[in-house]
Order: C-alpha cells, then structure tokens, then sequence
C-alpha cells in the first residue's frame, strides 16, 4: 500500500536503495536508475503527505506522533533492538549470525542479485528500527523470506567447507568450528521444529512468547459477576469471554484499546476510584504483562505502581480464578 500506510515505504525503500547504489555506479545520473530513485521518494513523499491530511486522529498518532522517529510509551516497544532480539529469540543466535554472514557472502559473490536479496531484507529492518517508532514484529514478517534466504546461503557456503575439506591443520581447525556450530544450530532447529508442533497442538508458549491465557479467568467472572461492573486492562478477550466491559485501565500506555472498545479508558487512579464509586461491585480482570510486570520499569514506578498498589490494597485478589498470566480482582463484595 502506497498512499495508505507509512509501512508502505518498507516496500519502496528495497528498491529505492537498489537503484541509489546502480546510479552511483553510472558515470551519468541521467539513467532508469535515477528515474526509480525519484519514483520511489516520490511514492514515500506522497504517502506520507496523504496520511498528513488523514482526518484519523488514530492514524495520525501512529504515523507522527508515535510514527516517524517518534517514541512510544510501551517499554518494548522503546527498545530499539526490538527486532534484532526477537530474530534471536525466535530463531535462534544461530540463525541470526548466519543471516550475517549470509549477507556479506551474498554481497561478496553474487553481484547484483546478491546486493538487491541483501537489501530487500536490511532496508526495511532498518527503517523499522531507525525511522518508526511504533514497534512490532508483524512489520518485519513480509521480509523474512529473504531472511531465510541470507542465512541458507550462509549455511550452504558452510557446508561446502566440509565438502572441500584438505588434510591441513588449517583445514581442520575450520571443519572443527563448522562442525560444532552445525551441532549446535541441529539442537536449536530441533528446539524449534517441536515449539512449532506444541503451538500447533494449542500450547500457551512458544521459545520467545507466553499468550497469556484469559479464558478461565474470564470464565469465573461470566458464572459469578451477576450485574456488577467489568473492568479490565484488555478489551477484546474480556469481551469475548466475559462479556460486556464498562470501561478499561490503564489507559496511558495501551492508547490503541479505545478503537477497539469505543471506550476512552480510565487514565489515572483518580479516574479509577471515580469508577469505582460510580459502581460499588465490580471485577477488574488485569493482565499481568499490561499491569502488574510493568509497576518495576524505571519509567513507571512513580505512575503506574503508586496505582497497582492501590487495586492489591484496596481490591480483593480471587486467587481461584487467577492465572499466572491473568488476576482477578474484586471490589465491593460479591458471590465467591
């Protein structure tokens, strides 16, 4: 999508890097290589001109405000390795060092079509990384073809290593290094291939990821909530497994839940005693990713725990109902 997303310049910028490089390998600019150059500017100029004028005010906070070199209040989202640590935890340091070193065999061999493979994924990565600020590993998924390309180059160049190997003692020393990291990627890859085949059972957790599990917790509020009110840190789940949701908190850091509830979220702890005395019973179903994990981030000690401190005071803690990744809260008594 030209002129629908900023994301859409994560499909130029591979091309328009290629043709930056083969102009500047022509004496003259005046060349098909400059004209794509231009067209690609053009497209991303154009694009991020459209979303300028976007009356969207959620996709205008994406795109400038929390876009475009912008920050983001998530602490993970802060991270500006974010993909680089989610390429080795989902597949692997292995995988990824040979993604590194498939990009410089590619570059060093095979001419032009090695530099357009190497750039089709690098470009966009680093335009995620350096250029939006709003991060998330789906934005990198349409370039991993290419990432599997970089490191299956570097595995078969590897291979051959051992193919050509010389009775040397220099020889030997590489097939041993080779070697020993084949072994260890064939653990890794075996690792892998079973997380796959646990997640396709319906496991919960993968190498890089635990879901969070919501629908016994929800469950237990749908059977005993009778007419009292549901809060919750998550709309969708809590919708969907517990039903209607009053209102959701906190709101500062998770902006994009009121496109997803219609609701504005509560954003401050005064907001959130105003909802409560505004509805004497009630559950509050918090994630704990979303709520409790965050009260230690340096950034939101001060914020966001002053206000989990004050639900584990003043609300009840249904441990029954509760899992490792979802607690349930109560206020104002209730059915147990």
């Amino acid at each position: 999508g030209a002129f629908v997303s900023y994301h859409s310049i994560l499909f130029i910028a591979p091309v328009g890097a290629y043709a930056a490089a083969q102009a500047l390998r022509r004496p003259r600019w005046k060349t098909r290589w400059t004209a794509t150059l231009a067209a690609c500017g053009l497209l991303g100029g154009v694009t991020l001109a459209v979303l300028a004028l976007n009356p969207n005010p959620v996709d205008q906070v994406a795109t400038f405000s929390t876009g475009l070199g912008g920050g983001f209040p998530d602490p993970q989202r802060v991270d500006r390795l974010l993909y680089f640590r989610w390429l080795e935890q989902n597949l692997s340091l292995g995988y990824m060092l040979l993604a590194l070193l498939g990009s410089v065999l590619v570059l060093a061999r095979e001419g032009r079509r090695g530099l357009f493979t190497a750039l089709a994924f690098w470009a966009p990565l680093l335009v995620l990384t350096f250029l939006i600020g709003y991060r998330r590993p789906r934005f990198m998924y349409f370039a991993f073809p290419f990432y599997a390309a970089l490191f299956s180059y570097a595995a078969v160049q590897l291979a051959m290593v051992l193919a050509r190997f010389r009775r040397s003692a220099l020889h030997a020393a590489a097939a041993l290094l080779v070697f020993v990291f084949g072994v260890r990627l064939a653990l890794s890859t075996t690792k892998l291939i079973g997380d796959s085949l646990e997640v396709a059972r319906g496991a919960p957790l993968t190498l890089a990821r635990r879901h969070p599990q919501w629908e016994a917790p929800c469950r237990w509020v749908k059977e005993h909530r009778g007419d009292a009110a549901l809060l919750t840190t998550t709309f969708l789940p809590a919708y969907y497994y517990a039903g209607p949701v009053d209102n959701w908190f906190p709101n500062r850091y998770r902006l994009w839940e009121y496109q997803e509830s219609g609701l504005e979220g509560l954003g401050s702890l005064e907001a959130l005693q105003a909802f409560i005395a505004d509805h004497p019973r009630g559950y509050f179903i918090a994630e704990r990713y979303r709520f409790e994990k965050w009260r230690g981030h340096n950034d939101l000690v001060d914020t966001l725990g002053r206000e989990v401190a004050w639900v584990q005071d003043n609300m009840q803690r249904i441990d029954e109902a509760s899992s490792d990744d979802v607690t349930v809260y109560r206020w104002g008594g209730g059915p147990e």
